[in-house]
Formats: C-alpha cells, sequence, structure tokens
C-alpha cells in the first residue's frame, strides 16, 4: 500500500507555477478564470476537461500497472489470478466511462451551442 502512495505522490506536480499577468487594473475585481469562461457551463467543462479527465486517465494507468503486476505475480493461483483479472477489467470499465463523460459532455456542448448559439 505504501507503495501505491509513493507512486501517486510521485505523479503530483511538486511545484505550481502562477503567473499575475497584471490585466486586472487596481482596485477592481477581475475574473481570476481564463477570459473565455463566462458561464457555469464553461467553467464545468474546462474544470472536466483540464482536471478530472488527465487525474482520472492518471489513476486508471497506475491501477492497470497494479493489475498487471498482480497477474504477473499470481505464479498459478487461481484466487489471484481472479482477483487480477477483474481489477484489471473494473480499471478498464472506469476508464471508459470517465472517456465516455467526456465525449458526451463535448456532444452536448456542440449541441447546445448550434441550436440556441450560446456560448458555454
Amino acid at each position: 500500500m505504501k507503495t501505491i502512495y509513493a507512486v501517486l505522490l510521485s505523479l503530483m506536480p511538486a511545484v505550481a507555477l502562477a503567473e499575475d499577468t497584471g490585466s486586472c487594473p487596481d482596485g477592481k475585481l477581475c475574473n481570476p478564470l481564463e477570459s473565455n469562461i463566462t458561464s457555469f457551463g464553461g467553467l464545468f467543462e474546462k474544470i472536466l476537461s483540464d482536471i478530472i479527465i488527465p487525474v482520472s486517465v492518471m489513476i486508471g494507468i497506475a491501477f492497470i500497472v497494479w493489475a498487471g503486476f498482480g497477474l504477473v505475480s499470481a505464479s498459478g493461483n487461481d484466487q489471484k489470478l481472479a482477483v487480477a483479472k477483474k481489477r484489471l477489467l473494473y480499471t478498464i470499465i472506469g476508464v471508459a466511462i470517465v472517456v465516455g463523460a467526456e465525449i458526451i459532455l463535448d456532444l452536448l456542448l456542440n449541441t447546445v451551442r448550434e441550436v440556441t448559439s450560446v456560448e458555454f
């Protein structure tokens, strides 16, 4: 379990690189997000596509590697082999659901943009 934590911690960035653009005049409250995010839908899309999807895929890759080690180290033990196969199957299903959620979100947002010509 400690090795899993070590792998996950090594995937985290060590330094947060923040940038002050200085585009906001003094005394004004400016949008801290990018200028193209003007609605809740745009914020949701940005969070999903830039944070949730990449983190979920990285975690999925870590679990696939873990399942692979389980398959290799089962060494003929049917019970360990069944657990590793189940872990691999569930991980692939989870990653497919996450990637499918991004595809569905893109389809819905593009449909809404085409029908209503409202920017999200």
